[in-house]
């Protein structure tokens, strides 16, 4: 069984860099981030420990055309019966969405790891880079910042669009995730 905690870290995670796998009738979680954000893999890892045979594996991936090469680091859970009920939630035709409930879904500590994985700071206001997630699901996730009086919008980015924290809810925004932020991920919240 999933504890509170556990499935809010997901969830944060699934709106974010996470993943579900479906394999077969069973479904597994993954997490993945540059060698730079090693913390990061194992902080989720621990967290989620009770979930995972296998340590966190370390790869190397050398880009063919400039020849760089970038490490990174993932580990995948074991299958579990509440991964394939959020793959229902979360997937549709195996593309990643925004379930109609997220707003119930919502917690300071689903907004905080949805922070670290994918947010940043602009000009003072908070940055959700949403750009994988369609126009209509942005509007859903902007919707369900209502909750906690977070007002949003999305911006164009790069031709596509992103969540954008007004400035007057920044504030409230940093106050409210604040206490789950990893001290390295601290740079990321509004002063």
């Amino acid at each position: 069984m999933l504890t509170k905690r556990q499935e809010e870290i997901i969830i944060g995670s699934l709106l974010g860099d996470g993943y579900l796998e479906k394999r077969g009738n069973s479904v597994r979680f993954g997490f993945c981030q540059s060698e730079k954000r090693k913390f990061y893999v194992e902080w989720k890892y621990n967290e989620l420990r009770n979930l995972v045979e296998e340590p966190i594996k370390h790869y190397e991936y050398q880009e063919t055309r400039t020849g760089r090469k970038y490490g990174f680091s993932i580990f995948k859970t074991v299958s579990h019966p509440q991964f394939k009920d959020l793959y229902e939630k979360f997937y549709k035709n195996d593309k990643k969405v925004v379930p109609d409930d997220i707003k119930r879904m919502l917690t300071p500590l689903v907004l905080a790891v949805w922070y670290m994985d994918d947010g940043s700071l602009s000009k003072g206001a908070p940055i959700l880079n949403t750009h994988t997630y369609s126009v209509e699901d942005q509007f859903k996730l902007c919707a369900a910042l209502k909750k906690f009086y977070i007002v949003a919008n999305l911006n164009r980015d790069r031709g596509r669009h992103r969540i954008r924290i007004l400035k007057r809810c920044a504030k409230r925004f940093a106050d409210l995730i604040r206490p789950y932020i990893l001290p390295e991920f601290l740079y990321k919240l509004p002063g």
